[in-house]
């Protein structure tokens, strides 16, 4: 009986070391396929948590960036006719702020907001000036505006550029919208310079067109609008 318990046993032994010998090999690769599926795993949150920052990192890079006007490189003259002769006004404070994207494969103005003080349009002419105040009705609106609605790509890489802005234009209280064409260039320590013009019909702003003399000078209801704003960033200010 105890012979037979003992066989029992060695034979027991046997298949479970036989079956050892079979299982390890499984066992091992099995492991050997958890690590490396594992280290795969961790290298694929690791691309994606990288990928993550890049892209954060690269929105930051292709951030806003706010441009103001420089004033003494800028000017913006209103023209028009008369039945004596054609005049020519400046409007002495005005103030525009841009925000530029910068990026591949192009600088975007994302948005450009133009303010101009009515009680400022100024000529060679007090009467003509007070005539032309009352005529922007200054004290009731004392601000000129213009607020672009397009973004405006600029090829990157590109000194010049030209396009079409349109936008809200203000004038007198009375909002219409606008294309104005213009033209730029990129100049020394990235600032931008831009040049437009348009012509206005003031009556669609229900201006009617300024008088003198009794009448007897009676100015045109069409005035020509013409800019040269030059931008600069406001890191360049901050550094001034």
């Amino acid at each position: 009986m105890e012979n037979f318990s003992t066989k029992k046993m060695m034979r027991f032994t046997t298949n479970i070391w036989k079956k050892s010998i079979i299982l390890y090999p499984i066992i091992l690769i099995g492991l050997i396929v958890y690590i490396i599926l594992k280290q795969k795993i961790m290298k694929t949150i690791q691309n994606i948590f990288i990928a993550a920052l890049l892209t954060v990192y690269g929105f930051t890079l292709q951030a806003q960036q706010s441009y103001r006007i420089v004033p003494e490189k800028s000017t913006l003259k209103v023209t028009g006719t008369s039945s004596l002769h054609d005049w020519e006004m400046s409007v002495e404070k005005f103030k525009c702020e841009l925000a530029v994207i910068t990026g591949n494969p192009s600088i975007i103005i994302e948005k450009a907001h133009f303010t101009g003080m009515a009680s400022s349009v100024a000529s060679h002419s007090s009467i003509m000036d007070k005539k032309a105040r009352e005529a922007l009705g200054a004290d009731k609106h004392p601000e000129i505006k213009f607020t672009l609605s397009n973004s405006l790509k600029i090829p990157e890489g590109s000194e010049s550029f030209k396009g079409n802005a349109t936008g809200e234009l203000t004038i007198a209280g009375k909002t219409k919208t606008v294309t104005v064409p213009f033209s730029g260039k990129i100049n020394a320590g990235n600032q931008l310079e831009i040049s437009g013009a348009k012509v206005i019909d003031m009556t669609t702003f229900g201006i009617d067109p300024p008088t003198a003399m009794l009448g007897s000078l009676k100015t045109g209801k069409d005035v020509k609008i013409t800019f040269t704003i030059n931008l600069q960033s406001e890191e360049k200010f901050a550094d001034k």
